[in-house]
């Protein structure tokens, strides 16, 4: 770890924890793993019984849980922030990882079963008109603790999911000119970290990022420099 450079960085962002891992030269441990690492040390440090902890999705995630070992049960409930991923993001579900991640710490869970977008904003209506998937969400929303990845809305699966929306060509440029730079759980923000609206918005089966507000503890985890803007 950097100690003066996590210093430095709580301080200017008023931040509860920061963890940055060390990563020298002669490592031949991959970055993903250490940032995993370093994740998974703070959600057990943080964790304490009957809390509910949710998740989003990402490789760094995904790091995250491969990390994660307790040598006891964590009494904890994870959930979804978000619905499930579509095929050609070539990503782990976030169904997976709060899954895998239950198995690991001997947690329980609760599963959001519904896609990550839809095709029309009267879709997405009606499914959260749904009392299963009401409830899911409101799991989400309330919950103690979330750890989020940062996408990137033009490279990897962030930028595949924009793309299998289908939208048209006003939608699209809309959504580009209002300059996106991050999203998590594919709720997609600006440079002063607005959210962007429009046709995605519309289309995501997902806490907003208002909820995500106000969930007490949201710890970002993120590694490589294209999340630079997003972060």
């Amino acid at each position: 770890r950097l100690p003066d450079l996590e210093h430095e960085l709580r301080a200017a962002f008023d931040l509860t924890d920061v963890r940055v891992a060390s990563r020298g030269v002669e490592s031949s441990v991959k970055v993903e793993a250490q940032v995993g690492e370093q994740a998974a040390q703070l959600l057990l440090e943080r964790a304490r019984d009957s809390m509910t902890i949710a998740l989003s999705w990402g490789r760094a995630l995904e790091s995250m849980v491969h990390a994660a070992t307790a040598d006891r049960e964590v009494a904890v409930t994870l959930v979804q922030l978000v619905g499930g991923l579509p095929s050609a993001t070539n990503h782990v579900s976030p169904a997976e990882l709060v899954r895998e991640l239950a198995v690991r710490l001997g947690a329980s869970y609760r599963l959001l079963h519904t896609p990550a977008a839809l095709g029309s904003l009267v879709a997405v209506r009606g499914l959260m008109s749904d009392l299963l998937i009401s409830h899911a969400l409101d799991d989400a929303r309330g919950a103690d603790m979330a750890f989020v990845g940062i996408g990137t809305p033009d490279q990897g699966s962030s930028g595949a999911l924009v793309e299998s929306l289908q939208l048209s060509t006003a939608e699209e440029r809309s959504f580009w000119d209002a300059q996106p730079v991050g999203d998590i759980a594919l709720r997609y923000f600006d440079g002063h970290g607005s959210p962007v609206r429009g046709a995605v918005d519309d289309r995501i089966v997902a806490v907003s990022l208002e909820e995500l507000r106000r969930i007490p503890n949201v710890v970002g985890v993120a590694y490589g420099t294209a999340k630079t803007a997003g972060v």
